[in-house]
Parts: C-alpha cells; sequence; structure tokens
C-alpha cells in the first residue's frame, strides 16, 4: 500500500555536490567534537556518509543519509556557517 517519506529523497535543485561534500566532512567534524551519545554518534557516521556520496555525486543516496542526521545536524550547521550543507538538510527533512 502507499505510504509517504518523512523526507524528499533528493536534493535541492542545483546543489553544488562538491562545496556539499566539503561541508558535510567539516561538519561531521564539529559534531564529532560535540556528540555526547550514541544517537550522536549515527549521525556522524550519517554525515560521513552524506559527504562520501556527495563527492560521488550521487544526490538521492546523499539525501538518504542527510535525513538520517536530523536536525541536531541542522543547528550546529547553521552556527558553524555551512550554508549549502544547512540548506540541503533543510530541504530533505521539509524544514523550507
Amino acid at each position: 500500500f502507499p505510504y509517504t517519506t518523512l523526507f524528499r529523497s533528493d536534493l535541492p535543485p542545483g546543489t553544488d555536490m562538491h562545496l556539499l561534500a566539503a561541508e558535510l566532512q567539516r561538519l561531521a567534524g564539529e559534531i564529532y567534537q560535540q556528540r555526547s551519545n550514541a544517537d550522536q554518534d549515527l549521525q556522524v557516521k550519517a554525515l560521513s556518509q552524506a559527504a562520501e556520496s556527495a563527492r560521488a555525486g550521487h544526490s538521492r543516496t546523499t539525501a538518504e543519509f542527510l535525513a538520517k542526521a536530523g536536525k541536531w545536524a541542522l543547528d550546529i550547521g547553521t552556527k558553524i556557517g555551512t550554508s549549502v550543507a544547512t540548506e540541503a538538510i533543510k530541504g530533505v527533512l521539509r524544514l523550507k
């Protein structure tokens, strides 16, 4: 039977995948330093996987990993100024 996903299955149009990969790697490093529980460890892993996927040019897979990174990643990304990453996360989580 039909279902709806809680996230978009692709990135916003025109996303610069190389810049996105770089920002996601930076964001993963920042979250790694701030993590304090197992859920946050999973978010770091999801961001790292999203960065790898973006580097390879796979927007759909990148979006799937970004959905797993969640709102905390968005909050940290906003604070450290990773605007391409935060816009991608907002789009995937349907927060625009």
